[in-house]
């Protein structure tokens, strides 16, 4: 016979959504530099109920009802400025939310066994049906020089700053007298990200023969920012690195196509308070090679030879000591073939 259902295994999240929108494009000279672009709002009602079960201990289980009604108005304005044929700025604004995933809003609660490990109290995990979205105001503001017909040179500055931004934390709660490290999904007060890019492409076509379909890009980008705890602390944001850029040989040129990057990113927090221990999960700088060359041997049958991790990258993490990893993996380093054929 089948097992009775757990009323822990299901819930409901019935959401209503209402919205109206409009947008218009522009256009103007300012100081006699042509600018075009488009401004828009959206205004959106988001109704939800939240229904299901918690456990709050051994054997007893109890309804929870969550309702909310939010509305959002979300602007937008996108600009061109053609400072010349070859230079081209832009300016990107607007607020944008982003709901909680599905599983965030889970209101069980699945308490561990009370017995106790290593004098650390026993874990739970639990869904939080009272998230708000996340909201983000965004600006981007860009420059871009076509120096060539098949070159590049661009920059980008940015800054995002976030309101009620979700991420997991373990933390002690007490539920029927009993401590448990209980992790779940919580909104943080406020968060911030900015930064750079940058980018160069340029394929070499004024090389003789051969070597005119040698290219290469470049990027670099640095990020720095963070979030408010409820605590009043501030802390990068997990899985943020710094800086990262990538390098990319690229080669074009009749029916031979290929490619090698590399990749690097800096070291980054994984988790902050990691198990509730009050020690953070750290990950080193990853770094990847990966390789791509095809070749079209008619107009409808391509061969193409891939290769990724051809460095063979290890993941290590640690907490706080590098040479105590607490994790050490190695990913196979992979290559494929493939016939690809259109008609």
């Amino acid at each position: 016979n089948g097992l009775p259902d757990d009323p822990l295994s299901y819930y409901t999240d019935r959401e209503t959504t209402e919205a109206i929108y409009g947008k218009a494009k522009i256009g103007f000279d300012a100081w006699s530099v042509p600018v075009e672009g488009t401004v828009g709002v959206r205004v959106v009602n988001t109704k939800q109920s939240v229904n299901g079960n918690s456990r709050a201990g051994a054997g007893v289980v109890t309804p929870v009802s969550v309702s909310s009604s939010n509305t959002d108005v979300l602007p937008s304005l996108n600009l061109r400025a053609n400072f010349r044929d070859d230079l081209v700025g832009r300016i990107v604004a607007g607020k944008a939310i982003e709901r909680a995933a599905f599983g965030d809003y889970n209101p069980g609660v699945v308490l561990g066994s009370v017995t106790t490990t290593n004098g650390n109290p026993p874990g739970g995990t639990g869904g939080n049906p009272s998230l708000k979205p996340q909201e983000a105001r965004n600006l981007d503001v860009a420059l871009e020089w076509y120096f060539s017909k098949d070159g590049s040179l661009t920059g980008t500055a940015f800054q995002h700053d976030f309101k009620n931004y979700i991420r997991h934390k373990t933390t002690t709660e007490t539920i029927n007298g009993q401590a448990y490290l209980m992790d779940r999904p919580y909104n943080t007060d406020t968060a911030k990200l900015y930064g750079f890019e940058g980018a160069y492409q340029q394929f070499f076509s004024f090389l003789p023969g051969w070597m005119s379909g040698l290219g290469v890009h470049a990027n670099f980008t640095f990020m720095n920012g963070g979030m408010t705890e409820p605590d009043g602390s501030r802390n990068t944001f997990p899985g943020m690195s710094k800086k990262a850029y990538n390098l990319v040989g690229l080669y074009d040129r009749g029916p031979l196509s290929a490619r090698l990057a590399y990749n690097w990113r800096d070291s980054f927090v994984d988790t902050y308070n990691y198990r509730g221990l009050g020690m953070n999960l750290i990950v080193e700088p990853i770094k990847t090679l990966d390789a791509s060359i095809s070749y079209k041997i008619t107009d409808s049958l391509t061969a193409t030879l891939d290769g990724s991790n051809l460095l063979d990258q290890a993941y290590h993490d640690y907490h706080g000591t590098p040479l105590l990893p607490r994790d050490v993996r190695r990913y196979d380093r992979v290559v494929g073939f493939a016939l690809r054929w259109k008609h």
